[in-house]
């Protein structure tokens, strides 16, 4: 039979396991080498944002970097928030590798982010109305559908139509519809789209579009 000094020991031998393995994913959880993006495809001189979380919280220098040939240089340089959180608004013209680095600070040493890519698409943007196969012997409604990517939602696009301009909203797809009246007059118009200036991206126009006022002409018997 085991003495009781011996069990004590054991005893706080397993208690001491025990916090140590309660705290250690804590202590991971704290801070990370990860760097969160807003967009990883952004459009050129697009705002964009960084932000992550050292595992020193302390007020610290923080620099984020891209990767120039064999070289990393500064775009951006911050200081840590005292609880290590810090964060960056960017705009890049073409596509880049990031990563954040925390100088050798007093008693830290040096925090080296993982690298991370911004690829910078070009834009694209479709317009489609209603086809006049789908039409009545009597003006009808249109209706007008424009998709643009990268997809920004709640990005402005505004049609241009025969009875003026018709203003709609980005979904979470990128797509727009809306209703183009049919108006009085009978004839044919181009109409086209254009998503909004954004944040520092250019505003982007759609293809034309070509459509009638009324869907069918009326051929008498």
């Amino acid at each position: 039979m085991k003495s009781p000094r011996i069990l004590l020991v054991t005893a706080l031998a397993v208690a001491g396991l025990s916090t140590t393995l309660l705290v250690a994913p804590a202590a991971q959880a704290a801070g990370s080498t990860h760097l969160t993006l807003t967009y990883t495809k952004a459009m050129k001189n697009e705002l964009n944002n960084a932000r992550g979380t050292l595992t020193t919280p302390v007020e610290r220098t923080v620099k984020l970097q891209y990767r120039s040939g064999t070289t990393w240089k500064t775009l951006k340089s911050t200081t840590s928030a005292s609880d290590g959180t810090f964060q960056f608004a960017f705009r890049l013209q073409g596509t880049k590798a990031l990563r954040f680095l925390a100088p050798k600070y007093p008693s830290h040493a040096t925090i080296t982010g993982t690298v991370r890519t911004v690829t910078i698409v070009a834009q694209t943007g479709k317009l489609l109305v209603t086809p006049d196969s789908q039409c009545t012997f009597f003006a009808t409604d249109r209706t007008a559908v424009a998709s643009f990517t990268p997809a920004r939602p709640g990005r402005k696009v505004t049609f241009q139509t025969n009875v003026g301009s018709i203003v709609g909203y980005q979904d979470g797809r990128g797509n727009v519809a809306v209703t183009i009246p049919a108006g009085s007059s009978v004839f044919s118009y181009k109409a086209f789209a254009i998503a909004a200036e954004r944040n520092g991206a250019a505003a982007k126009t759609s293809n034309g579009y070509t459509y009638a006022t009324t869907s069918c002409t009326f051929t008498p018997l």
